[in-house]
């Protein structure tokens, strides 16, 4: 199953991708964050049709499960481990307690 299609993009602006002269396009944030991308993430494509299929290959998934504990193994995005765990916190925190 494909983890992302991108096909036509008709009339969704914000999924609007250009393609420079060297031909690389960049995939929203979001959608990196959402699948787990980061610098040098591989990625497999397809074409059927008139789609293009972009599919992670990573080998193993950056978060499992260990003896009952999350493990994580993998680029944090905000600097050390420590500043990924404070800003998933802070996250947390305005979701539950509004942005104060």
């Amino acid at each position: 199953m494909p983890f992302g299609i991108l096909i036509g993009m008709k009339n969704a602006k914000a999924n609007m991708l250009n393609i420079d002269r060297a031909g690389r396009m960049v995939i929203p944030q979001e959608v990196r964050r959402q699948f787990g991308l980061h610098f040098g993430s591989k990625m497999e494509l397809d074409t059927t049709g008139d789609a293009i299929v972009l599919r992670p290959v990573d080998e193993k998934p950056a978060l499992t499960m260990e003896d009952g504990l999350y493990i994580h193994e993998g680029i944090p995005e905000y600097g050390t481990l420590s500043d990924e765990v404070s800003f998933s916190r802070e996250q947390r925190n305005r979701a539950v307690w509004g942005n104060e």
